[in-house]
């Protein structure tokens, strides 16, 4: 089955916008059919089987522990995805926890809920050149729309390469939807994330790993692994926090989070669990207003929670941005994250950094560390600050790097706002 450059098809972005989903731009594409003309694929515990809801399925590759790549174009809400295994029925079963979108090419990125520990794809840093022989992988579906069971694979030569796009013609077979997202590998590593091709011609384009590398290895070196604290920050004063939010499960330390509303806490969707105590109001976290969530509303599909409490906090609130910040602008992130890198517990007590801003997309804010300070988990959740207002909400870090990532708030503040004044 052949998916185009930017949709799944045009039936499938009618009934999604008059859902009031905003669907890519697709044109009419031809009748369905599988990778045509490969082989049964005998490697690939990178392999990731993406199931969408009502539409059909994608492929993607496993290219660490809690990611997977694959088109923009498949990157819809609610998927499951069945990854390490060439039978897509015995893959490890996981959820998306975050997609993000490239801003412009045919690339996104699922974080898992959970790790899958397996072989992972590896990256090209350079891009092939003409006249290569490739290999991409996919689960299209068959002429009647059947999903394989088994992943399959085939051979292209390269005709053209350019910084967006790889183009191949088929040797021993050809790609088509279904294997849309898939990886094409070259020399044994990934070249390419399938886009679009053409049955007729039996030709096939992909986006050009090579070209967005960086953009993929800065989104996902700020993954959420479990790590330590505010790494050589400073503790909060009492005057600039009164918003903030300890998380507690069962007695210890899980996440951070701000009060943006006297019944209601933003976090991270990551650090969602049942049985919370919430401490807030207070640098030191003893000293905070106890509360308890009574109703939990997770975005769809970004690394955002808003829980309701049980009762009012009365104090100063985070203020939220409509505006977001710029590469080059200071930040601030916050979190009771732990007091030791080889440590178990969370801080008793709030702490910040300062951390320099070298990344602003729709979704995802990225930043280095300035003075030595940096965030680590238990700051998850956290709430990042410049100028006074809120612009991100802290989901995860690298500890060797500094490099930290946070979701954008400003894209966010329409649902922030809408959830809120709903209930």
């Amino acid at each position: 089955m052949r998916i185009n450059r930017y949709g799944i098809g045009l039936l499938f972005a009618a009934v999604l916008t008059a859902a009031g989903v905003l669907a890519p731009q697709v044109s009419v594409t031809p009748a369905a059919a599988p990778i045509i003309k490969g082989d049964k694929a005998t490697e690939g515990p990178w392999a990731a089987f993406i199931e969408i809801p009502g539409l059909g399925s994608c492929t993607g590759s496993l290219i660490a522990e809690n990611w997977v790549l694959t088109a923009r174009h498949c990157a819809y809400d609610n998927v499951t995805l069945h990854i390490g295994d060439l039978d897509h029925n015995k893959g490890a079963v996981r959820k998306a926890a975050q997609i993000i979108r490239h801003p412009s090419a045919d690339l996104a990125l699922f974080r898992l809920d959970q790790p899958v520990k397996s072989t992972y794809a590896k990256l090209a840093s350079v891009a092939p050149k003409v006249g290569d022989l490739e290999q991409p992988y996919g689960w299209g579906a068959d002429d009647l729309g059947q999903v394989p069971q088994y992943l399959k694979t085939a051979t292209m030569k390269i005709t053209a390469v350019g910084a967006e796009y790889i183009d191949a013609v088929k040797v021993t077979g050809w790609t088509a939807g279904g294997d849309s997202g898939g990886p094409v590998f070259a020399g044994g590593v990934q070249i390419g994330v399938h886009s679009y091709g053409n049955i007729g011609a039996g030709t096939s384009g992909h986006t050009n790993v090579a070209t967005y590398k960086s953009w993929i290895d800065s989104t996902t070196s700020v993954s959420s692994a479990p790590a330590a604290r505010i790494g050589n920050g400073e503790l909060a004063s009492q005057a600039e926090a009164p918003w903030a939010v300890a998380m507690l499960l069962d007695g210890r330390l899980n996440c951070t989070g701000s009060l943006i509303a006297e019944r209601w806490v933003l976090t991270a969707k990551h650090c969602d669990h049942p049985g919370y105590e919430f401490r807030i109001g207070n640098v030191d976290y003893a000293k905070g207003a106890v509360r308890k969530p009574v109703k939990t509303v997770l975005h769809p599909d970004t690394d955002l929670v808003l829980y309701q409490l049980d009762q009012p906090v009365r104090t100063t609130f985070a203020k939220l941005t409509s505006v977001p910040p710029k590469p080059g602008d200071l930040e601030k992130p916050y979190g009771f994250g732990r007091t030791e890198s080889s440590g178990t517990e969370g801080s008793q007590f709030l702490k910040k950094a300062t951390m320099k801003i070298r990344i602003v997309d729709a979704n995802l804010i990225t930043a280095d560390k300035v003075d030595g300070s940096y965030t680590m988990s238990g700051d998850s959740g956290g709430p990042v600050f410049v100028g006074g207002v809120q612009v991100g909400v802290h989901y995860g870090s690298n500890q060797a790097s500094g490099i930290a990532g946070h979701t954008n708030v400003a894209t966010y503040r329409q649902w922030i706002d809408s959830t809120i004044a709903a209930q």
